[in-house]
């Protein structure tokens, strides 16, 4: 069975986002920010925030930053850090490692604890 990158990642979490930084993919905290899925009809969800929480469908959250391509990722205490590479395929895809998500703006979000 396949895992989602940002599932399987969403349920980990680190404090603070970085300011905005334009890189060469164009994977910057403003187009990052949102609900985000590897389902087409974005039937599972994680959430990312502006001010560095994340949420998802099922529950988890915790804490996410953007160094350059890469999502950082902790648990809300700081724990479990977890990095991923992110590169922008379009406005609303991404490709993190082989596995493609959508945004899914438009869709509640998940509920803010």
């Amino acid at each position: 069975m396949r895992r989602s990158t940002l599932l399987a990642l969403g349920v980990l979490v680190t404090a603070g986002v970085a300011a905005p930084v334009a890189a060469q993919s164009g994977v910057t905290v403003d187009w990052f920010v949102g609900t985000w899925s590897d389902r087409a009809d974005c039937s599972a969800r994680v959430h990312f925030f502006p001010d560095g929480r994340y949420f998802t469908q099922q529950g988890g959250e915790g804490r996410w930053r953007l160094e350059g391509r890469d999502v950082i990722l902790s648990a809300p205490d700081g724990s479990a850090v977890r990095r991923m590479t992110v590169e922008r395929l379009d406005q609303n895809r991404l490709r993190a490692g082989q596995v493609v998500s959508y945004r899914c703006e438009g869709r509640s979000a998940p509920a803010v604890g």
